[in-house]
C-alpha cells in the first residue's frame, strides 16, 4: 500500500538555461515582495509575502501551498526582517535551495531562485 502522506525524495537536476521561462511579473509596490512560480505546477502564479512569517509546504494550513510528494508538509518559512527577507528550511526531506545551493537559512535578494521540491520560484521585491 502506498502512503499518500509521505514525502518522496527528489533528485535535483539543474534546468538548462532559459528553461524556467521568461514570464514577466507585474510591478511590485514599494516595500512589497512576491514569489513567482517559474517552473512546476501552477507556473505563473504569484504569491505575496504579506506577513512577517509566510509558511510554505504541502499541508493546506500553510500560507503558500505547493502540492506534490516532493514538498514536505511544512517545508519552509519566509521571514520579513526590516526591509529584507530570509527563507528558512524546516528540516524538509528534499531541502530548500537558493540559486542552486541547499540552505538551512538564507537572505534573499531580488531575482533569487528558490527550489522547493519540483517548484522553482523567483523572489521579486521592490
Amino acid at each position: 500500500m502506498v502512503d499518500l502522506d509521505a514525502t518522496t525524495q527528489l533528485e535535483i537536476i539543474q534546468p538548462r538555461d532559459g528553461a524556467a521561462g521568461d514570464t514577466p511579473v507585474a510591478a511590485v509596490p514599494d516595500g512589497a515582495a512576491v514569489l513567482h512560480i517559474r517552473q512546476g505546477p501552477g507556473t505563473g502564479i504569484v504569491f505575496p509575502l504579506d506577513g512577517d512569517v509566510v509558511s510554505c509546504g504541502r499541508d493546506g494550513a500553510n500560507d503558500i501551498v505547493l502540492d506534490g510528494a516532493t514538498v514536505s508538509r511544512k517545508h519552509a518559512d519566509f521571514h520579513r526582517q526590516g526591509s529584507g527577507y530570509t527563507v528558512a528550511d524546516l528540516d524538509s526531506l528534499n531541502g530548500t535551495y537558493v540559486n542552486g545551493e541547499r540552505v538551512k537559512t538564507a537572505a534573499l535578494a531580488p531575482g533569487d531562485e528558490i527550489r522547493i521540491g519540483r517548484y522553482l520560484l523567483t523572489f521579486v521585491a521592490a
